[in-house]
């Protein structure tokens, strides 16, 4: 596990439940907004985001890691999040608040596998339990960068598809018009 140390967390729900990440790598919190729709993401990639004159991926965390149906409502919220130079748009269904747990108020996961590498352990704060992210691992798994790749990739094929799809549009019609100046002439 890494090492916690007492901080403060932005809170926030996914489904049922509250999870929590170090405030210090939250950028902003913003409303929802309609991302552009990337043709060819994985289905948790919503799409990209120009929030505060930077494009960026938007994952939404409940498909993620609930692999839930969700839909978007007045408090849905995008968490903007930067990890060593990695910035993404997380979908949420609420940020609730800022909260400070101690380091003696977290308690490490007990239960291993692929699906808690992402957690850093389980934040006890007024009566409730916080599931606290560790968001390297989570942006190393969504991979932010590859995923603005790929994005770049697929909007370039899209554009080369287009491209070819005008270039035999315009090769049928001047095909057409020397078979009419044939006929004509």
């Amino acid at each position: 596990m890494w090492m916690v140390l007492d901080s403060k967390y932005v809170v926030f729900r996914l489904g049922k439940e509250d999870y929590g990440v170090p405030i210090e790598q939250v950028i902003s919190i913003e409303h929802m907004q309609e991302p552009t729709h990337i043709p060819r993401m994985p289905k948790h990639i919503r799409g990209v985001l120009d929030i505060r004159q930077q494009v960026m991926p938007i994952a939404d965390l409940r498909v993620y890691l609930l692999e839930d149906e969700p839909v978007d409502t007045e408090t849905t919220r995008v968490i903007v999040v930067n990890v060593n130079g990695q910035s993404m748009g997380l979908v949420v269904d609420e940020a609730k608040d800022v909260v400070e747990i101690e380091k003696d108020a977290i308690q490490d996961l007990q239960i291993k596998g692929a699906a808690t590498e992402s957690v850093l352990g389980i934040g006890k704060k007024e009566g409730r339990m916080i599931i606290l992210l560790n968001l390297a691992r989570l942006l190393d798994e969504l991979d932010p960068e590859r995923i603005m790749q790929e994005i770049q990739e697929a909007m370039e094929s899209e554009n080369g598809e287009e491209a070819e799809e005008q270039a035999e549009s315009d090769s049928e019609e001047e095909a057409e018009q020397v078979v009419s100046e044939q006929r004509e002439g």
